[in-house]
């Protein structure tokens, strides 16, 4: 995986707005924040959210379509994730060939 993540580096920002990985895997700091993914993880920019005075449940459900929504990913400096962001927004696009296997 060393050599993938030396790739990433390489890439650098993604090349699509969309990022579908920040809808699978969330991270929360140890300061009760929510981050939308481990490289944007105790910044401004990857804040989320705030689980000091919500339950992560009611801010899922509350809050996070309108974080997910309205992100460009190519504001990110370099992503871990370009390899899986291709495949999710390959699925979730009208018709994809193969929907009927996934």
């Amino acid at each position: 995986m060393f050599a993938r993540r030396l790739e990433d580096l390489r890439i650098g920002s993604p090349v699509h707005a969309y990022c579908g990985q920040q809808r699978f895997a969330v991270f929360i700091g140890g300061n009760l924040k929510v981050y939308r993914c481990c490289n944007t993880a105790y910044t401004e920019h990857g804040e989320v959210g705030d689980l000091t005075h919500k339950r992560f449940t009611d801010w899922l459900s509350d809050d996070a379509p309108a974080h997910f929504d309205h992100f460009d990913a190519r504001s990110c400096t370099h992503c871990q994730f370009h390899e899986k962001n291709e495949a999710i927004a390959y699925l979730v696009q009208p018709n994809p060939a193969h929907v009927e296997f996934v």
